[in-house]
C-alpha cells in the first residue's frame, strides 16, 4: 500500500504489562481467533507515528513532525517534493521473501532498492517483522548515496519502539475491532486482520475496513442507513453496491495533505468480494451493525 501512498507524498486488547520494553508477547503465535483479537487490539491502542522521533527523522534528512496518513500509517517529507519517508504497520499476510537474508534489530527483515531515475531520488522499500502476526513496512526516497542505509537505520528504530508501546491519544477506531461486527450479525469472521475483517453474511462475502480518506474522496451519497450517509464512488444510480463508505465522527485535525483528498474522515469501508450475487438488503444488513460499533 505504501508503494501508492509515495507518490502521493511527492505530490503534495488493551492488557496488563503495556509499555514494557522487551515484552515477548508480539513474538508467540496466538492460538485462536480470541488470542488473535486481543493481540490485535493491543496493537490498535500504538501511535504508529510515534514509532519514529524526531532525532531519528533530522539524522536521516528529515525535519518535520510525522503525518498521520492512514489509521496505519505516516510519513515525513522535506523541502524537496520527491524525497519523503512513509511507514506503516499491518498484519502479516505470509512469509517474508524466502530469499530475505537481512535482519533488522535481531528480526527478519527484506531490503529492496530500486534503481533512480535519471536525475531522481533512490527508493527503498524496507519490510520487518513485528512478532508473529504484524510487520513492519517502510519506503524512504532520499538523494543520499548511502543507498537503502537510512532506511534500515529507521526501520530498526521503529521496530525497537514497537516493543514500547506508545499509546495513541484521542485516534477514532482505537478500542474498535472489526471483527465485532461479525458477532452483532451472528458470524464467524474467515479472516482477522489490525483493521479489517473479512466475513460471509446470507452467501455473501464482505471485506470490512476502518480507515481514514479525504472527503474528495468518499464519492456521492448513494443511501442512507439509520441517519448515516453512505457513500460510492463508482455507483450508478439504481444499481448495487461493489465498495462503499460511511464517515464517522467529524472531519480529522488537518495536515499537510490534505490539499490532496480534503479534509480526512475515519469511515467504514465494506468492500463485496462477489458483487454479481449482491442485494442492497444485505448491504444495508452488515453497514447497519458495523455502524453503531464504529461510531462507538
Amino acid at each position: 500500500m505504501l508503494r501508492r501512498l509515495l507518490p502521493l507524498i511527492a505530490c503534495c486488547v488493551v492488557l496488563s504489562g503495556c509499555g514494557q520494553a522487551g515484552a515477548d508477547h508480539w513474538s508467540v503465535p496466538p492460538t485462536g481467533d480470541a488470542e488473535l483479537r486481543a493481540l490485535l487490539e493491543r496493537a490498535r491502542a500504538i501511535d504508529v507515528c510515534a514509532l519514529l522521533g524526531s532525532g531519528e527523522l533530522a539524522e536521516a534528512g528529515f525535519g518535520d513532525t510525522p503525518v498521520p496518513i492512514e489509521l496505519d500509517g505516516c510519513a515525513a517529507i522535506t523541502d524537496d517534493p520527491e524525497v519523503s519517508v512513509a511507514w506503516q504497520v499491518t498484519s502479516a499476510v505470509g512469509p517474508l521473501d524466502p530469499q530475505a537474508d537481512a535482519t533488522i534489530d535481531g528480526a527478519p527483515a527484506v531490503v529492496r532498492e530500486t534503481a533512480p531515475e535519471p536525475g531522481g531520488p533512490r527508493s527503498c522499500e524496507t519490510t520487518v517483522r513485528l512478532g508473529a502476526v504484524l510487520e513492519l513496512h517502510l519506503d524512504l526516497a532520499s538523494r543520499s548515496a548511502e543507498s537503502c542505509a537510512p532506511a534500515t537505520r529507521l526501520a530498526g528504530a521503529a521496530a525497537a519502539r514497537w516493543r514500547a508501546e506508545p499509546r495513541r491519544t484521542s485516534t477514532p477506531f482505537a478500542n474498535t475491532d472489526p471483527c465485532a461486527v461479525t458477532a452483532a450479525l451472528g458470524v464467524r469472521p474467515d479472516a482477522v486482520r489490525l483493521w479489517e475483517c473479512q466475513f460471509e453474511y446470507r452467501g455473501q462475502k464482505f471485506l470490512l475496513t476502518l480507515d481514514q480518506v479525504g472527503e474528495q474522496q468518499l464519492g456521492a451519497v448513494y443511501f442512507e442507513v439509520d441517519g448515516h450517509p453512505v457513500h460510492c464512488d463508482d455507483c450508478e444510480a439504481g444499481g448495487l453496491m461493489h465498495a462503499v463508505r460511511v464517515p464517522i465522527g467529524a472531519p480529522l485535525p488537518a495536515t499537510a495533505f490534505d490539499a490532496e483528498g480534503g479534509p480526512r474522515r475515519a469511515a467504514v469501508s465494506l468492500l463485496t468480494i462477489q458483487p454479481d450475487d449482491l442485494t442492497p438488503e444485505v448491504v444495508t444488513d452488515v453497514l447497519r451493525a458495523a455502524v453503531p460499533l464504529a461510531a462507538g
